[in-house]
């Protein structure tokens, strides 16, 4: 065998031909890392990994590896490779010593022989039994080969002289091939090594799969350098070796162009591997790159390739990657033949055998990935101001033709990858129309689809934005930036995509793509088209132009947009259509309004349709759906105009025709629910129109009077529309009986409208800032909720408080009158009255009267409302005077105002029971309080009668054949003792009228409630009229307290205790209980013996005449309470006064009842002898003038009865005993 053909052999022999000393393969010293011998060559570059490949990481490569070392640079310049390195006379290759000019010349074959010798030896440095061994040992080996290598092109470089030049080529090409084919191709790595080919260790790594990977990178960019280096130097060189050949018979134009083609493949199939592992939605995060080495040999690559296309005329890097990139777009691999003829060995063929599952989306991922590697330098440095240079000719004539093409239709999911990667490439290249031309095509047949992914659930449905405001964020979204575009459908990255191209060249001032663009859109729409669009069509139909109408010209793509709507007839259209319809109008209204655009036109078709749905919602819908579908469109039209009023800045682009006439019918047909909704949008377009005005005055003050002017004629024309439209509604509707809160916002908002803007001319309306107040704040007749919430919005203000103590002398009175409504018919835990008691209190009036009564305010509402009534009292019982006296009683009849008329609809209604309790609650200490303060028996209009017959003694409780409502009777027993207690504070003994209404209140409650209380029931259930005379159970009871105790007491036994004969009222039984109970709570024997007065006459005459057996018992009991009582405290009822009594009630009886007399006089003497012993003359007497009477002389029985009583009596008893015995 030849020199030559031992030198090409691809198997080494064991020692080197015609070499002085003879060494076995594993003899070849190993270089150290680190050697302090002279002569001494610094290590040369090599590949040094950082890990797997991060893409959002952009720190590519290692401070070692060829970029950071700046070998590339110094190779595209030209320079020598590492001028500190091989400037000795000898230089030191695997160990041995060479002349450095001459060794390549001479000894080539050796050299080459000992790097495979040493390539060899790593491949078969396996380690332990995990392949880990010391990289410092792999690393010698791997610095050996790479110290040779970099002796190649310092060689090359420096020591080549023309002469030898075609032989010295030829050879060294020929000695690169074989190490190429010696180490095998990148791709072919079996797969253990290529899985552990990635370290974030570096060359540290212990793995020998790491360093033998690493090595190949090393070797295929070192002969790339190295035929680069052959190559640029002498143009002429072709190569006479064969390197590779193509599927179609084709070989490289020379050395260079083979030596890159079998490299790119290489790194093709690697990643073709990694692409078959990888599912679409993992496109984004997993890169090509095996690891970080991979991606800085990518890099490397654009820079050679593209120097060479600039400096050299040579293909650049896409055009290279482009030639590849058919072959697996076109599905071509060079298969062996079958034939005899077999094909050269060490001709590699190209593209090789592969397994693609989908060429058209690793071209996209692959593409998308090596397309930011522009971005980095020559020396590895990450810059984003770099020019990248596009690749859009393989884009649009390789993949997306056959995207789009009809033979090859891609599912939804692939398309929203793909799309996904274009729209990535287009970010970094510069704007290209082609690719719009070519989507457009596609997208416009298909405006009606889904666009929906299978398998994905909720997520594949396409998402339809619900307000004109979230579509209009949702385009502007996708032309400023790319979040949420993992939830796009493959439509909306066509508008991304839209955005990218037709935005980026709008900004660089270049229009003639938009005109271009414009005329194709355009040109799609005609009016069968726009009928055809269904309701995701129209959507898709709006989402595109709204994208236009951000990136081109927004009054020509709005103008048209109106036109093809216009092509639609809005009463035709189904509910869902006339929804999207509106939505995109609004939409464009938006944009118009922040681009400070006129909208009347636009405004205009709007409120035409607004106007045709308001009257069909207007007329009582019957059917729930249509009226459902009615709605839906109205709440839409709300929202959106509220949209547009917050969107804009000065209310200067025709807003207010957008609040059409249509308000005035909408507002009356709608429920309590819709209702809410309007006054909530009237409330916001009222807040912003005032907010807007105030700012507009503000910056217009200190300018002359003419600009002043301008910003009320400005928005006078919002104003003015709310006015005439819904004001007049809004003042009905506060009457009702159940308005929403949000009204009362409404009429606050109004009534701060009126100081700066009130109803012009052409409303029709007279209204202003008081009379507005004085309806929503003070009128009877609005509903006491509307007042409330309407007073705590206006009360803070100080503006109002200052135009009320302008215009109103007795302001703080009407608000206090106001305040004291709202407490009465707001009910419940209202965090609104509660407000409004704290900005009451605030008051300077109200503030007086709790100083001057010495109170501090509650927390509750609840109680400072009673504490203000309890205030009115003590300060009406403080003043003196008569003229006094009648100043305060008018000043408080203003603050209770027309009281009774607030409390009516809780009284008709009878309910509800909180509502019932809060009336009577407060109702009752009025009277209690301030009774001298509510009645003048000279005025006939004052308040105590009316209170009286509306909450006491209503008409109903005198009719037997109507009944009251079970939840007021329950209120009135549980308030009535306060109505009673209130009464006694007045002239009972001499007013007829008080006199009347304690005798009904006494007669017609005794025996409506029980009045024996059980310990179960508790206090709250004691009779009211038992609980009327607490003041007197106490043994400190005031004289007022025990006055009223008598005059009720005799109330009772006038009125339910009366005798006529022996017949015994129904009501006997209740009161006799009634009187028991008093006594039972009282705790003091004079009270009780007090009582004498008024019961003993009648008890005497129950124990006496009663037939009935309890209630004669009930009278005995009453009877033996009493005189004990009075026994136990002589001073407040005397013997004499109870004799004299018992001796008017002996002067009635005794004649027609004598036994029976004598017999209730013997229970008095057993009881309280001191009393009878008084009588012991009249009783004598008595028995005498009986007897005389009857004329049948000494009446024995009689006489027995009166003995049986003195006997009682003791001596005195005896000495009358013995005296009618004789």
């Amino acid at each position: 065998m030849s020199d030559y053909q031992d030198s090409c052999s691809m198997t080494p022999p064991m020692s080197p031909v015609n070499f002085p000393i003879q060494l076995e393969e594993d003899d070849v010293p190993v270089k150290k890392l680190h050697i302090d011998e002279e002569p001494c060559n610094d290590l040369p570059a090599c590949f040094c990994c950082l890990g797997q490949v991060n893409p959002s990481d952009h720190d590519a490569t290692h401070t070692d590896g060829h970029l950071r070392r700046r070998t590339l640079e110094r190779l595209l310049h030209g320079s020598d490779p590492d001028f500190s390195s091989f400037q000795t006379t000898t230089c030191e290759l695997f160990g041995y010593q060479f002349t450095t000019q001459l060794a390549l010349q001479e000894m080539m074959d050796k050299l080459f022989l000992f790097a495979r010798q040493q390539i060899g030896k790593l491949e078969n440095m396996r380690g332990d039994q995990f392949g880990v061994g010391h990289p410092e040992d792999f690393m010698a080996i791997r610095h050996n080969i790479c110290t040779f290598l970099e002796y190649i092109k310092v060689y090359v470089c420096r020591y080549v002289n023309d002469n030898k030049w075609d032989d010295f080529v030829t050879k060294l090409c020929q000695q690169l091939h074989v190490m190429l084919l010696y180490i095998g191709r990148l791709s072919e790595l079996p797969p253990h090594r290529l899985g552990n080919g990635a370290s974030r260790h570096g060359n540290m790594c212990p793995s020998s799969a790491y360093h033998v990977f690493h090595l190949h990178l090393d070797i295929h960019w070192a002969v790339l350098e190295i035929v680069h280096l052959v190559t640029s130097r002498h143009q002429g060189v072709s190569g006479s070796v064969c390197w590779c050949h193509y599927a179609d018979g084709e070989t490289g134009e020379d050395v260079f162009s083979q030596c890159v083609q079998l490299l790119m493949w290489d790194l093709l199939l690697l990643a073709i591997n990694r692409h078959s592992q990888i599912s679409l939605p993992e496109y984004a995060k997993t890169t090509p790159f095996h690891c970080t080495c991979i991606r800085e040999l990518w890099i490397l690559l654009i820079h050679l390739l593209d120097y060479r296309h600039d400096h050299m005329g040579k293909d650049s890097f896409w055009i290279t990657l482009d030639q590849a990139l058919q072959y697996v777009v076109q599905e071509r691999v060079c298969l062996e033949e079958t034939t005899d003829a077999e094909l050269d060995s060490d001709v590699s063929p190209l593209p090789p055998s592969y397994q693609c599952a989908s060429p058209t989306g690793f071209c996209w991922w692959l593409t998308t990935h090596l397309a930011p590697l522009y971005f980095y330098t020559s020396t590895g440095e990450y810059n984003r101001d770099n020019k990248i240079k596009g690749n859009y000719m393989f884009v649009v004539q390789s993949l997306l033709k056959a995207l789009v093409s009809g033979n090859s239709r891609q599912n939804e999911a692939s398309m929203r990858c793909y799309l996904k990667c274009c729209l990535s490439l287009s970010e970094i290249w510069e704007p290209e129309m082609d690719v719009l031309h070519i989507l457009w095509e596609h997208f416009y047949k298909r405006l009606n689809d889904q666009f929906q992914t299978t398998g994905l659930g909720l997520q594949g449905l396409a998402k339809v934005s619900k307000t004109a405001l979230a579509w209009v964020d949702v385009c502007k979204r996708r032309c400023r930036d790319h979040s949420g575009i993992e939830q796009d459908n493959s439509f909306y990255l066509f508008l991304r995509l839209l955005g990218v191209h037709l935005g980026r060249q709008s900004k660089g001032g270049v229009t003639h793509g938009w005109r271009q663009m414009k005329g194709r859109f355009y040109s799609k729409f005609h009016q069968r088209r726009m009928q055809e669009l269904t309701e995701t069509g129209l959507y898709n139909f709006s989402s595109l132009f709204l994208t236009l109408a951000l990136i081109g010209d927004l009054e020509d793509v709005a103008g048209k947009m109106g036109d093809l709507y216009d092509m639609l007839k809005f009463e035709s259209l189904d509910h869902a259509r006339r929804a999207m319809v509106w939505k995109g109008a609004f939409s464009m209204l938006l944009l118009r309004v922040e681009n400070g655009s006129d909208i009347s036109v636009y405004a205009d078709r709007l409120v035409q349709g607004f106007s045709a749905v308001c009257w069909e919602f207007s007329q009582k819908v019957e059917d729930p759906s249509r009226r459902h579908q009615l709605w839906s469109l109205l709440n839409i039209y709300l929202d959106s105009t509220q949209d547009v009023f917050e969107a804009s800045e000065r209310l200067s682009c025709s807003e207010h025709k957008l609040l059409g006439s249509a308000f005035a019918q909408v507002l009356p047909a709608c429920s309590e629910n819709e209702l809410r909704s309007v006054l909530t949008f009237l409330q916001m377009i009222m807040a912003r129109h005032r907010s807007i005005y105030k700012r507009a005055m503000y910056q217009s003050q200190g300018l002359l009077t003419v600009h002043q002017v301008y910003p009320a004629q400005q928005y006078r024309g919002v104003s003015d529309a709310l006015w005439m439209f819904t004001y007049s509604f809004i003042k009905d509707h506060s009457c009702t009986l159940t308005p929403p809160p949000q009204l009362a916002d409404v009429a606050a908002s109004f009534t701060l409208l009126a100081v700066d803007l009130p109803p012009g001319p052409s409303t029709g309306l007279k209204e202003d800032f008081l009379s507005s107040f004085l309806y929503f704040g003070h009128s009877a007749n609005v509903n006491a909720s509307v007042t409330c919430r309407y007073l705590s919005h206006m009360l803070p203000n100080q503006t109002v408080l200052d135009k009320l103590a302008a215009s109103l002398p007795h302001y703080q009175t009407q608000l206090i009158q106001a305040w004291f409504k709202c407490v009465l018919q707001v009910h419940g835990d209202s965090n609104q009255v509660q407000e409004l008691t704290r900005l009451i209190l605030k008051l300077p009036e109200m503030s007086e009267i709790f100083s001057q009564a010495q109170v501090e305010p509650a927390d509750s509402y609840n109680l400072v409302v009673l504490q203000f009534v309890k205030a009115l009292g003590r300060g009406f019982r403080t003043i003196e005077g008569l003229k006094n006296k009648i100043a305060f009683r008018n000043r408080a009849a203003g603050y209770f105002g027309e009281v009774t008329k607030h409390m009516t609809p809780v009284l008709k209604k009878g309910g509800p029971p909180e509502a019932l309790r809060a009336i009577y609650t407060i109702a009752g200490h009025m009277v209690k309080h301030c009774s001298p303060l509510l009645y003048a028996k000279s005025k006939c209009d004052c308040l105590l009668p009316t209170i009286l017959d509306k909450l006491v003694l209503p008409h109903v409780l005198f009719s037997s054949s109507k009944t009251i409502a079970p939840d007021v009777m329950t209120a009135i027993r549980d308030h009535l003792h306060l109505f009673v207690q209130g009464l006694g504070k007045l002239d009972y003994r001499q007013d007829p009228y008080i006199q009347r209404q304690l005798r009904n209140i006494v007669c017609q409650y005794m025996t409506r409630f029980p009045v024996k209380s059980t310990s179960s029931l508790g206090a709250a259930h004691i009779h009211p009229l038992v609980v009327s005379l607490n003041g007197s159970y106490s043994k400190s009871s005031t004289e007022e307290a025990t006055s009223l105790r008598e005059y009720v007491l005799e109330l009772v036994r006038d009125n339910l205790l009366p005798l006529k004969g022996t017949s015994v009222p129904a009501s006997a039984s209740t009161a006799l209980t009634y009187i028991g109970e008093v006594w039972q709570k009282t705790t003091s024997h004079r009270t009780v013996a007090r009582d004498c007065k008024p019961l003993l006459h009648t008890v005497l005459d129950y124990v006496l005449l009663c037939d009935v057996l309890s209630t004669k018992q009930q009278a005995t009991y009453l009877l033996q309470y009493m005189l004990e009582a009075s026994k136990r405290a002589p001073d407040a009822m005397s013997v004499e006064s109870i004799a004299a009594i018992i001796k008017d009630y002996l002067n009635k009886h005794v004649r027609l009842h004598h036994t029976k007399t004598f017999k209730t006089i013997e229970t008095v003497s057993l009881i309280y002898p001191d009393v009878i012993r008084q009588l012991i003359p009249t009783l004598t007497q008595t028995v005498k003038d009986i007897e005389v009477k009857r004329g049948v002389g000494m009446d024995s029985n009689l006489r027995q009865s009166y003995i049986t009583v003195l006997r009682n009596l003791g001596e005195e008893g005896q000495t009358v005993i013995a005296q009618l015995q004789q």
